[in-house]
């Protein structure tokens, strides 16, 4: 209760409440740059519905998305529900509405500023390529992680890296201009991201493309992420929602 009563002072007129348990805030974002189709008095503003089960904080609320860019931009933001899902779990016991709605805000940022960044190429729709990558292992996780994902903002690629537990193998996938996914990939081999047994600074030699495909203009991500799954079915259903897909991946399986 006192949480609730924390946010509707935050949030003020922005914040709506239906009963003990539910509750709507609006956030706005401004982007200058948008498209005209997404004007700033409907494409900045998303609202999140809240239902708060009996069991929570122990078990996540669950949050529902509304606004222009929801209804145009649902896959993006089916994502995003996901992600708030896990990181909430990550949380379980402890107040998290302010976290996840500064989450939901910040990607919504990341979201308008993709959107700007597109209308500015020549004033038309860029091809958007998307490409899956298999990674043996990382021996210096963080500084593999760090490294990847500057050159994948350098580049303005967005995507996932996918973790599964209890196995070394890692899949990233990617889209954005195919130039630029090679150039990822280029940096990647060519460059010390990682170590190797010995503890010295190395290149990525056991990277394999798995698959590559030209996936028309619309973009599934607003950036790239990094997602733990706990099992091999968690990582098929991220690879599902990021629409990469194809004869070859069906009976893939890394639980070996």
């Amino acid at each position: 209760e006192n949480e609730i009563f924390a946010l509707s002072s935050i949030y003020g007129d922005c914040f709506c409440r239906f009963s003990s348990q539910r509750f709507r805030v609006s956030i706005m974002v401004e982007c200058s740059g948008v498209p005209m189709e997404y004007p700033s008095s409907a494409g900045s503003k998303v609202e999140l519905d809240f239902l708060l089960p009996s069991t929570y904080p122990v078990d996540p609320p669950l949050v529902t998305f509304r606004g222009a860019l929801v209804d145009t931009h649902t896959v993006f933001w089916q994502r995003v529900r996901e992600e708030l899902t896990q990181d909430a779990k990550g949380m379980a016991g402890q107040p998290m509405l302010f976290e996840l709605i500064q989450e939901t805000q910040q990607k919504h940022l990341c979201l308008l500023d993709r959107l700007r960044r597109e209308s500015e190429v020549d004033g038309a729709a860029s091809e958007v390529w998307r490409s899956l990558f298999l990674i043996d292992h990382m021996r210096a996780k963080q500084k593999y992680v760090k490294r990847v994902s500057r050159w994948a903002e350098e580049l303005q690629l967005t995507g996932q890296i996918l973790f599964q537990d209890k196995q070394r193998r890692v899949l990233i996938w990617l889209e954005g201009d195919r130039n630029s996914i090679h150039e990822w990939a280029v940096r990647v081999r060519t460059r010390d991201v990682d170590v190797d047994s010995q503890g010295r600074p190395c290149k990525e030699r056991m990277m394999d493309v798995l698959y590559e495909d030209n996936t028309g203009s619309e973009r599934v991500a607003a950036e790239l992420t990094i997602m733990e799954c706990p099992a091999w079915e968690e990582v098929q259903k991220h690879l599902l929602l990021g629409r990469v897909t194809g004869t070859h991946l069906k009976g893939m399986n890394y639980r070996s």
